[in-house]
């Protein structure tokens, strides 16, 4: 009867290998090599080994692009040389591998083609030099990166002259069509000594922004020298101060007041250092006051206090204003802790061409790991067969029994609201499942994978495996792949078929506990009442297994790159606080470090206010403030008053106290005439002329000064100004209330940032993350991680697009370099199976050192993102895409040039030529797949049985004769 047991797909694996090296007599076959000498393929061997090969080349060629009359022009020119070429290579192309060599031969020789013999041909002293010439030609193309349509047909030349000089020796290749082919097919490999090109420069290494020295230091360095010299500056002045108030003026001499002028006690301002103490000052403190302008002959006390105050609040802003800031961004459903790593991106007026290359130049210094062959476990019904003995059945001669069945259900549901239903139906007829294997096979697979951190299953070629070693072709890497693969088939079947084990034995000791309605009676009867009766009846049940044939099939294969990309999720994450939206970011409170309200200078106190967000803080009292009274008296007519008294006070400012005075005397001149007077509890001072003098010796007082008064003149005038400083206790309190302002603002921006936590740890609970749209961002970023290690490149050259456009300010594109980079942007978006790609995340202490704590508090409800988030390193794997393969290692080995055309030449490097070698041949023969190793049988439990009984015969399905072992 016609068979319906046809093969299903059990599960698919993909196995990185080397690619296989070749057998000599394949070598030769396949490949088509330089065997000839030419000045030009000198001059290059000497240019490739010189200081600077690329230009030297590039230089070389282009003289002889430009000068010489061996230049193939252009494909009209290469058609003249080669006449008829274009028929036979039609023919090829059409019939292929059903290519007959009697047809070929006879089509070469025809007088359409060479019109003479193909051995008369290659024999003719002018062959050589012509043969030459075309090498020539390549070489120049190739160096020079032009003309890739040219390029292609002489490379196709190339290929047919070597199918014409096998036609000439009686090659025994061209005995079958598939040879015919693969010497059509060869691959032309470019001479060893010349190339493939030398790499061009990868762009400079990226350079931490913002460019220069961290300018903290430095300002911190400044600020402490600052601070030292206006302590002591400041402590000169307190000692001076205290000197001067021990400075008295001399009584005054009642006997003879004439005689006694009293010159002022102080040789200069009392509040400006005097020419000793400046003297007595540190260098460096001395070196500073230069800096910033201040004469050593005048320090003056409250331009010091203004000057230096000022400078320190200043540069103390800089400092906390630049500090390492502690930056939380809600990244999906993970909450991250950056540092200072981002710098807010500048807004950008109208963009601006791109000053550079127009699109990109170069290639990464890449290699591809090896070859992927993509496998698939096929597996069909071999043959039922008989197991062991399940219910022995006896029935007495006489005896009638009757057996009711009861149909189950049972139902069980949990508070989560996942609900299970489990239904068993016993009766006569049983069933069994057809892809419980296949099933479970792939449920065996998804859990291994699961333990990866990454995507290691690919949806077309499933499971990635690799060998140990990737970068050199090797004879034996091919068996061991395979047989590999096929140890993984088989261990992935038996832990499959046990589950099926475990999984049948369960539903056979299944006991129901809810009675249905339904049922179904079953009797037997050996009564002589009923059709037996005559004998003993004895009934055997026994268990059913299946037999499956299983075989693993190679379906094709594919060049595989490999890439490890450093912290992946590292521009994730910058971008997220680079622009991040209003409720996605919040800045970590720096630690409140101020332990006492002593700490708070009247200095450095807005550096704490900037630091802490503190807006109510109150500025401390000024360093010194003054307070003035004054009198005067001019007779009025016939009026006169030997002696005049006056009595006044002044009121030093709450939280102020005296100081010092200085008093002003203006007195008309005469003898006898003199003013005495006093400032608060100092002693009296007496002048005879009018003059300005300092009054030191003033009591530390608050509240009212009094300020008395007494001459004997009639034209006098007396001003007075008191000197006041911030008492210690008005400083102590103005720290006690800036601390508590400090700490105020402290608390609100703590009480901010964990309502803000908190808001975000409950939105992440309620929504999360969409695993599909993280799956997006990892195989995106990857994805532009990898085509950097391609292209050597940074994608700073893609700005076609300009905004701010005349006359509208529209964003308009260019078109010429829209259409340059549009072909290199499909070159690599096509020239990959980008959907195909595999990753795997490595830990974080890859990852840079002092991030490692910042790393692993990254979390996110997605188990596989999160660990995209903590990766400090990935690895990717990458098949390119078929048809590809010649295209992409031309790419790497020109460096940077795409090739648009056919024919590929390839340079003589063993490992690539190897994978193209392996692609070709693999090329066309994979539509029904090859067998590899040997098939194996898997036995499979069932939970039907099987009635034996003496002369019934075996009936089961058994295709055992069409699948041999």
């Amino acid at each position: 009867m016609p068979t319906t047991n046809l093969p299903s797909e059990l599960f698919k694996l993909a196995v990185v290998r080397a690619p296989r090296r070749p057998v000599v007599s394949e070598e030769n076959a396949r490949r088509i090599t330089y065997d000839l000498t030419s000045t030009l393929y000198g001059d290059l061997v000497t240019d490739r080994g010189g200081a600077d090969p690329r230009v030297d080349m590039v230089a070389t060629a282009t003289a002889y692009a430009s000068a010489s009359s061996d230049l193939i022009a252009d494909v009209d020119a290469l058609k003249v040389l080669f006449p008829g070429f274009d028929r036979v290579d039609d023919y090829m192309r059409t019939v292929m591998r059903n290519a007959v060599k009697a047809d070929l031969k006879n089509l070469v020789e025809s007088a359409d083609v060479l019109g003479m013999t193909a051995a008369t041909y290659v024999g003719d002293a002018g062959y050589s030099a012509l043969k030459s010439r075309l090498w020539d030609n390549v070489f120049v193309r190739t160096v020079l990166g032009d003309q890739a349509a040219l390029r292609t047909e002489e490379v196709r030349t190339l290929r047919l002259l070597n199918l014409i000089e096998k036609i000439a020796s009686n090659d025994p290749l061209l005995n079958t069509g598939p040879g015919i082919w693969s010497a059509y097919m060869a691959t032309v490999v470019l001479p060893g000594d010349v190339f493939p090109m030398p790499d061009v420069p990868l762009p400079t290494e990226p350079q931490t922004q913002p460019a220069g020295p961290d300018p903290v230091p430095a300002w911190s360095v400044e600020l402490e020298e600052l601070k030292a010299a206006y302590a002591e500056v400041r402590s000169a002045y307190d000692e001076q101060v205290f000197l001067y108030r021990n400075e008295r003026y001399p009584k005054r001499k009642e006997t003879d007041p004439d005689d006694s002028l009293q010159p002022n006690v102080l040789k200069h301002d009392p509040l400006v250092l005097s020419e000793d103490v400046v003297i007595g000052l540190k260098p460096e403190t001395k070196d500073r006051l230069e800096q910033m302008g201040i004469k050593p002959d005048f320090v003056y006390m409250p331009y010091i206090h203004e000057r230096f105050g000022s400078e320190i609040r200043r540069l103390g802003r800089l400092i906390h204003a630049n500090r390492d800031r502690q930056m939380v961004v809600q990244t999906g459903g993970t909450l991250v802790q950056l540092g200072n790593e981002c710098v807010q991106l500048a807004q950008e007026g109208p963009c601006q061409p791109f000053p550079f290359d127009q699109w990109p130049g170069g290639a990464g210094h890449v290699r591809p790991i090896g070859i992927a062959d993509l496998k698939v476990v096929r597996t069909q019904l071999y043959k039922y067969e008989l197991g062991e003995v399940a219910h022995v059945e006896n029935i007495l001669q006489g005896e009638k029994r009757t057996r009711t069945f009861r149909d189950l259900r049972r139902q069980e549901s949990t508070l989560d609201q996942e609900q299970e239903t489990t239904r068993e139906n016993e009766q006569e007829t049983q069933t069994t499942e057809r892809f419980e294997v296949q099933q479970e096979a792939s449920n065996i697979i998804q859990q291994d994978q699961s333990n990866q951190a990454g995507v290691t299953v690919s949806g077309g070629y499933g499971p990635v495996h690799g060998s140990a070693y990737y970068d050199t072709a090797s004879s034996t890497s091919q068996a061991e792949a395979s047989s590999n693969a096929t140890k993984y088939a088989k261990e992935v079947m038996e832990r499959a078929l046990q589950r099926v084990v475990e999984r049948t034995r369960t539903r056979r000791t299944v006991t129901t506990i809810i009675e249905s309605e339904d049922t179904t009676e079953h009797g037997v009867d050996n009564t002589t009442t009923g059709t037996g009766g005559t004998d003993h009846v004895v009934g055997v049940y026994r268990w059913l297994d299946k037999l499956y044939y299983n075989k693993v099939v190679n379906y094709g294969r594919r060049m595989m790159f490999e890439f490890v990309v450093p912290e992946p999720a590292a521009f994730h994450l910058f971008a997220k606080l680079a622009k991040p939206m209003s409720n996605e970011v919040m800045e970590m409170p720096p630690p409140f470090t101020i332990r006492s309200f002593e700490e708070i200078s009247m200095d450095e106190y807005d550096s704490y206010a900037v630091q802490y967000g503190a807006t109510n803080v109150k500025p401390p009292p000024q360093a010194m403030v003054s307070v003035q009274a004054a009198v005067g008296y001019e007779p009025t007519g016939a009026s006169y008053e030997e002696w005049k008294t006056w009595t006044t006070q002044v009121t030093v400012p709450t939280g102020y106290v005296a100081i010092s005075a200085k008093a002003t005397i203006l007195m008309s001149e005469g003898s006898g005439q003199y003013v005495t007077f006093s400032v608060g509890s100092s002693e009296t001072v007496t002048r005879y002329e009018s003059e300005v003098l300092d009054v030191t010796a003033v009591a530390l007082l608050s509240g009212e000064v009094p300020i008395v008064m007494r001459c004997r003149n009639n034209h006098v005038a007396l001003g007075v100004q008191v000197f006041c400083k911030p008492s210690a206790e008005a400083i102590q309190q103005w720290q006690i209330d800036t601390y508590a302002a400090l700490r105020t603002a402290y608390d609100q921006r703590v009480s901010e940032y964990n309502r803000w936590l908190n808001q975000q740890t409950i939105s992440q609970q309620i929504t999360g993350s969409n695993p599909g749209a993280n799956r997006d961002t990892e195989r995106t970023e990857l994805k532009k991680h990898c085509i950097s290690f391609i292209t050597g490149q940074r994608y700073e050259s893609f700005d076609a697009l300009r905004n701010n456009v005349a006359p509208f300010g529209y964003p308009e594109f260019s078109f010429d370099e829209a259409t340059k980079e549009g072909k290199y942007i499909q070159f690599f978006e096509q020239g990959f199976e980008w959907e195909q790609m595999t990753y795997l995340f490595y830990p974080y202490y890859w990852a840079r050192k002092k991030e490692w704590v910042n790393i692993l508090h990254r979390n996110e409800n997605d188990p596989l993102f999160a660990k995209f988030l903590q990766a400090g390193a990935a690895r990717v794997l990458v098949p390119v895409r078929p048809g590809y393969e010649k295209a992409i290692l031309h790419y790497l080995n020109t460096g940077g040039e795409i090739w648009n055309g056919d024919d590929v030449p390839t340079p003589d490097d063993p490992m690539y030529v190897s994978i193209i070698d392996e692609i070709m041949e693999a090329d066309g023969n994979f539509q029904g797949g090859t067998v590899e190793g040997e098939p194996w049988l898997s036995k499979v439990p069932t939970s039907l049985v099987y009635l034996t009984h003496n002369g019934t015969p075996n009936d089961l399905p058994d295709f055992s004769g069409d699948l041999p072992l």
